[in-house]
């Protein structure tokens, strides 16, 4: 039996607000099935960058992250509205790290979460980065601290399977970057 895409019968926006929007639907299921309390997490699509120096050195940002009350260690991440993928991406990493790279090319599109989310994480990799600028952070990053953090290629895959790197943003992108140059015949 072949999948059957669900029917939106009706979609109404439950809360607003800048940070963070949240639609409920009312769906008809291939079956017949109404659910009228499907919730949809309306956000902006991201980017994140694997950049690496010509040192063999990947960036990456340490940070507080109060949705799992943790400092967490990062890829530079960031939202965009009305600028291409690319531009975005470029312009998180400089913001973000003063870091820019002399390639930058896509890797994957992924979706953050398909059954909550309607946004999707445009990954990218990024090599020859050097540091052209320091960081220009919106005044909530300048008051919360955000730390450029320089990880040997070496130890991104051990840091990743012992957990202290855990965001799933930044994890995808990481085995994502490493297939891709893999793929390339970096190793």
């Amino acid at each position: 039996m072949a999948i059957q895409p669900w029917k939106t019968l009706a979609s109404k926006v439950a809360f607003e607000h800048h940070w963070y929007n949240l639609r409920q639907d009312c769906v008809e299921l291939p079956d017949g099935q109404i659910l009228d309390d499907y919730f949809v997490s309306l956000r902006p699509d991201l980017v994140v960058v694997f950049a690496a120096t010509a040192s063999n050195h990947v960036i990456f940002v340490k940070q507080f992250r109060q949705g799992v009350a943790h400092t967490t260690l990062e890829l530079p991440t960031g939202f965009f509205h009305d600028e291409k993928a690319l531009e975005a991406a470029q312009r998180e990493l400089l913001e973000e790290t003063g870091y820019q790279c002399s390639a930058l090319s896509q890797i994957g599109c992924i979706a953050t979460d398909a059954s909550r989310h309607n946004n999707y994480l445009y990954t990218f990799l990024g090599t020859e980065a050097h540091k052209v600028a320091e960081q220009s952070l919106d005044p909530t990053e300048k008051s919360a601290g955000v730390e450029v953090v320089l990880i040997p290629f070496s130890e991104v895959l051990p840091r990743v399977r012992s957990g202290e790197i855990f965001a799933m943003s930044t994890v995808a992108t990481i085995y994502r970057a490493f297939d891709e140059l893999h793929v390339q015949g970096f190793f």
